[in-house]
């Protein structure tokens, strides 16, 4: 039907910095939100796991105004909100902080079974 989908179509692989989530992560991201009661914290799981490398589960949590910007956390009380979603985050279980120098240390869990 396309015959130059190959040519069109989009490679993860061919250019650097993306990342690869699971098919189910909408739905994740709902059940998330639901867990949350009322302080949606998806958004803020998607802006983490963007920041990881493919095969690297750990993100340094050094700019949180560019971090709270892209989870749609804006203005004032954009770096506060972001630092509130994150302690949910980590009550649920969807992520681990850990100190790391002057800087806390993310590691966000994938919340899918691997192997």
């Amino acid at each position: 039907m396309w015959p130059d989908a190959e040519d069109r179509r989009w490679d993860r692989i061919a250019y650097g910095g993306f990342i690869t989530i699971p098919k189910t992560m909408p739905l994740i991201g709902r059940i998330m939100d639901e867990m949350s009661k009322n302080f949606p914290v998806s958004s803020t799981y998607n802006a983490l796991w963007a920041r990881t490398w493919d095969k690297n589960a750990f993100v340094r949590l050094n700019k949180f105004d560019e971090i709270a910007f892209e989870a749609g956390f804006t203005g004032q009380r954009g770096v506060r909100t972001l630092q509130d979603r994150l302690k949910r985050l980590e009550a649920l279980g969807f992520v681990e902080l850990k100190p790391a120098g002057n800087n806390r240390m993310l590691l966000p869990f994938c919340p899918i079974p691997t192997q």
